[in-house]
């Protein structure tokens, strides 16, 4: 349960403050900064279990691929979603992320999921629907003039 609460609590930490970086910068500018930071904490630790090895071309090169579609164009893309929507929405949307990788492994893996696995599935997409249902903007109407 308090596994739970923190990857909440750290989730709604992320959407919120990558928000923010998308107002307060330009473009990509925050996201280019804070992919240069995670490379800078993160090099240390690959010097330390690979070595010199990780200076190698062929190394170097798979690395870049993997930062680039595991990171930078996904997190580029959550950026440009957070300029056009909320907060909220967009965390009502990214709960759909499992679903998604369900379907991915299903489709691309030959994976298959219980029935339970199935049911739950169905509800998150269900209530991810009603909420993004539930908050959308409704017209205002206006009083006749008397």
């Amino acid at each position: 349960m308090l596994f739970a609460l923190g990857a909440a609590a750290c989730w709604a930490l992320y959407i919120l403050s990558a928000a923010s970086v998308g107002r307060a910068f330009e473009k990509l500018d925050g996201l280019a900064l804070a992919m240069m930071v995670g490379a800078a904490v993160a090099l240390p630790f690959g010097f330390l279990t690979a070595g010199t090895a990780i200076l190698r071309p062929e190394i170097l090169l798979l690395g870049a691929a993997v930062a680039l579609l595991s990171s930078t164009i996904p997190y580029a893309l959550e950026l440009v979603a957070l300029r056009r929507i909320t907060p909220a929405v967009f965390g009502i949307l990214m709960s759909l992320a499992p679903a998604t990788a369900a379907l991915a492994g299903f489709v691309l893996l030959q994976q298959h999921l219980t029935w339970l696995e199935l049911v739950g599935i169905a509800l998150v997409v269900l209530a991810s629907a009603g909420a993004v249902w539930a908050g959308r903007e409704r017209p205002v109407v206006s009083e006749p003039v008397a």
